[in-house]
């Protein structure tokens, strides 16, 4: 495969001339600000100069290009695939109430024998995450990777966008389709967070409330243990989102708190919290989260056998919380995540309103299509992963690219 990354913005224009590589083959993947309307005739331009190609996309908190953050660009990244097909499924997403039925939409349209990996975003403003991912899971084939982010703002709320072959929508969510036996989307999950305080029975929730924790009002417990911090907890509470383990799960999911309620108790978090799961408050800061996104690239590297060095795509979706704690130092995550990975690797992605992956179960390599007996030294390396999942405060990273059999 062959892909490139260039930006536009106001001032300059873009950065560089279009590469021909228009085809059905071609992915162009499009990161802005939710004001895109500035950007319309660049917009129009792109899209008329790839006539045949999948172009897709979504609004962010900044968007990522080569270690570096972009908050009033466009950022674009142009890939044609060899031997890989593209499908494409879009669905309106009116609230969210309809992020199931939505999740469920996009999958029948993708459903194939051949079907291997993916990509989604929605609306970030009017989707559960969590409801779109399970509608993803329970609808595809286990085998197939899930991964994408829901889209943001510049923590305004104001409203969030994508694209999918036309100019900008809200309330939009769409799935790409992966289809071959070439196509590779590994990808990597990680915080970077320190456990304080012990786990805890989740006995009263009900979709992203959290009431009782041991049968104690859940804010109550959160005040305690907080101590002096609780004293600012709205500014504070980034610091300290709880980490959820859902029952009979081996891994972990973070949640931010975005309300507190006081007269009830209760607290109000940036996604769904399952009851008798457990739970744990963890504290986060700048430095826990550049260790977690370098481990993510880590785990990321030693997953991708790529042996032939093929052109690689870095999608890497961070959690819109986690530019805000780390304010001007959050480019240090995005270096630090790719510091692993190949020099010739293309970083793209964007600051989102919740993350959407599964977590690497086996980082060895498991036994290929093409090698029955796993013992070829050229088989490809395909990672054990979970069902996909809504994260919070979490950066993913994610390699796309082609591997040939031989």
């Amino acid at each position: 495969m062959e892909t490139y990354s260039l930006h536009y913005n106001q001032t300059h224009g873009w950065s560089t001339d279009f590469p021909k590589l228009d085809s059905p083959q071609t992915l162009i993947l499009v990161f802005g600000p939710s004001a895109w309307q500035k950007h319309q005739a660049a917009l129009e331009t792109l899209l008329a100069s790839y006539p045949q190609s999948l172009i897709i996309g979504c609004s962010g908190y900044g968007a990522i290009h080569a270690g570096e953050i972009f908050d009033d660009s466009l950022i674009v990244s142009i890939t044609r695939f060899r031997h890989t097909k593209l499908r494409l499924s879009t669905c309106p997403i009116p609230s969210h109430a309809d992020s199931f039925a939505a999740g469920q939409t996009l999958a029948r349209e993708l459903e194939d024998a051949h079907l291997k990996a993916v990509l989604v975003f929605s609306d970030g403003l009017h989707t559960n995450g969590a409801k779109l991912s399970e509608a993803l899971n329970r609808t595809l084939a286990r085998s197939v990777v899930i991964v994408g982010g829901l889209a943001g703002d510049s923590q305004q709320f104001n409203s969030t966008w994508v694209l999918a072959k036309q100019l900008p929508q809200s309330r939009q969510a769409l799935a790409l389709g992966f289809y071959g036996d070439s196509i590779r989307l590994n990808t990597s999950v990680q915080v970077g967070w320190r456990a304080f305080g012990p786990e805890r029975k989740v006995t009263l929730a009900s979709g992203n409330k959290l009431y009782t924790l041991d049968d104690r009002p859940a804010l109550e417990l959160y005040k305690h243990y907080l101590g002096k911090h609780a004293e600012n907890l709205t500014k504070n509470s980034l610091h300290f989102p709880l980490a959820i383990r859902p029952k009979n799960k081996p891994y972990r999911l973070i949640r931010t708190p975005m309300v507190l309620d006081e007269e009830t108790q209760t607290l109000i978090f940036a996604g769904d919290i399952p009851e008798n799961s457990t739970a744990q408050l963890v504290h986060v800061s700048v430095s826990t989260l550049v260790d977690g996104a370098y481990e993510a690239g880590e785990q990321l590297a030693e997953s991708i056998d790529n042996q032939s060095k093929e052109a690689m795509l870095v999608l890497t979706i961070s959690c819109g919380a986690r530019r805000g704690l780390m304010a001007e130092e959050a480019a240090l995550e995005l270096t630090a995540a790719c510091s692993a990975l190949p020099a010739s690797s293309q970083q793209v992605g964007f600051y989102s309103f919740g993350e959407l992956a599964p977590h690497q179960i086996s980082p060895e390599p498991q036994t290929s299509a093409y090698c029955a007996a796993g013992d070829c030294k050229t088989c490809l390396a395909i990672p054990s992963y979970s069902l996909c999942e809504l994260h919070n405060q979490t950066i993913t990273l994610t390699a796309i690219y082609e591997q040939d059999a031989s």
